[in-house]
């Protein structure tokens, strides 16, 4: 209980895929959000619609209406420092098309099963090695029904996926 790193724990039995991982990306990132600001929201999150919203407000006279844009934390804020999984879980959560079980088995480079980019290759020189994908290269390798919703959460990057 005294870890600064914050827990969200699902039953396995109860996630509907990819709807909960997309719902728990989109809650991480109004959190994000708010917290990069060191300001009280000013709206509570809305899963079907998370983006901002007039209609969408606390309750005038509320607590939370109250502190709405006040700083937290004597001016604190906080930053998106990394998603940390094995990549069985990586490859759900992210929706990744370029994984260790496709033939395409990297998200950094184009590493494959091809013999042109075979990940066989050790040699400076290799195939795969003169192809990094940059982030935005990664993300225009997925089709839209395939993106990650992480990519709401600020701050994130493919490269942020840090190994197990």
């Amino acid at each position: 209980m005294i870890s600064k790193f914050l827990c969200l724990l699902l039953r396995e039995n109860m996630i509907i895929r990819p709807e909960t991982h997309d719902a728990v990306a989109k809650l991480i990132a109004y959190i994000m959000f708010w917290l990069s600001l060191g300001v009280f929201p000013d709206r509570p999150f809305c899963l079907e619609n998370p983006a901002d919203d007039d209609e969408n407000t606390f309750q005038k006279g509320s607590r939370e209406a109250d502190r709405a844009g006040k700083p937290f934390a004597d001016g604190w804020r906080a930053a998106f420092s990394g998603f940390k999984s094995d990549l069985e879980a990586r490859v759900i959560i992210h929706k990744l098309i370029r994984n260790y079980m496709s033939n395409f088995i990297c998200e950094h480079c184009f590493a494959s099963y091809l013999p042109l980019f075979t990940f066989g290759d050790f040699r400076d020189q290799a195939g795969f090695m003169n192809l990094l994908l940059s982030h935005q290269q990664f993300l225009q390798l997925n089709p839209p029904e395939r993106q990650s919703d992480w990519t709401c959460v600020p701050g994130w990057r493919k490269d942020r996926n840090l190994e197990d």
